[in-house]
């Protein structure tokens, strides 16, 4: 069984600052941090510019993970030196498990996808796990905002 974990970092202000030769330095540093969490049997991969995705092998609750969160969140309390400057990164997590999403890798990842913008929005060092309400309540937003876009487009506000 394998319970995807999506991080994200926040790279965009170091790639203002230094470039992206030192972001890419950056990246490979990260992950190298990020690899001290493996387990036998998990894997790790880059999903995005700055986002990286670990599959967690026999993970069945939460709970089973308190540690293992803790352990990589507290990873990035210390900074990376690159090129002679200390950055200090921080993480958000989105947590899917197979038990909950009930389907194939893609939806899995798509479900941790989800929850780590939720994460993301609460801010920096935040962590959150994938429900199933968060489908509902994601759908719901879009729904509206196409609503929203639609009525505006057809001029249907008034003024009182």
């Amino acid at each position: 069984m394998r319970s995807p974990i999506s991080t994200v970092t926040n790279s965009k202000s170091v790639n203002g600052a230094f470039g992206y030769q030192v972001v890419n330095q950056l990246l490979r540093a990260i992950a190298e941090r990020l690899k001290q969490h493996l387990r036998p049997g998990d894997v790790l991969c880059r999903v995005g510019e700055d986002e990286f995705c670990f599959g967690l092998k026999n993970i069945y609750a939460t709970g089973e993970l308190t540690d293992w969160i803790n352990g990589v969140m507290g990873s990035f309390t210390e900074a990376f030196q690159i090129e002679n400057c200390d950055i200090f990164m921080s993480v958000c997590m989105g947590i899917a498990l197979d038990t909950e999403v009930n389907s194939n890798a893609e939806a899995l990842l798509q479900a941790a996808d989800t929850a780590m913008y939720k994460a993301k929005g609460r801010g920096k060092g935040c962590h959150q796990i994938f429900n199933r309400e968060m489908t509902a309540a994601t759908l719901k937003r879009l729904t509206l905002e196409t609503d929203l876009q639609r009525a505006i487009a057809q001029q249907e506000f008034s003024r009182n």
